[in-house]
């Protein structure tokens, strides 16, 4: 039988073998880049809320706290 290969015939251009501080920055830029894009999408739907918020308002007048019915309060 013949021996196996231990050298990899992929050439010049064959990516190295990641070391394991290459694997953790990898990681914690592919979890900040998340963590980016989730807080953008949250702040997009705040100001849409705020947004609908601010339209309600000028349409609408405030609710009394409490109504009131000849003499008796009603809540």
């Amino acid at each position: 039988m013949s021996e196996p290969e231990t050298t990899a015939r992929g050439g010049e251009n064959a990516p190295r073998p990641q070391t394991a501080a290459d694997e953790v920055k990898t990681a914690l830029a592919g979890l900040v880049g998340d963590i980016t894009e989730t807080l953008a999408n949250q702040e997009e739907r705040l100001n849409m809320l705020s947004a609908k918020s601010t339209i309600q308002t000028a349409r609408r007048p405030a609710l009394q706290t409490a109504a009131t019915d000849g003499e008796r309060r009603v809540m």
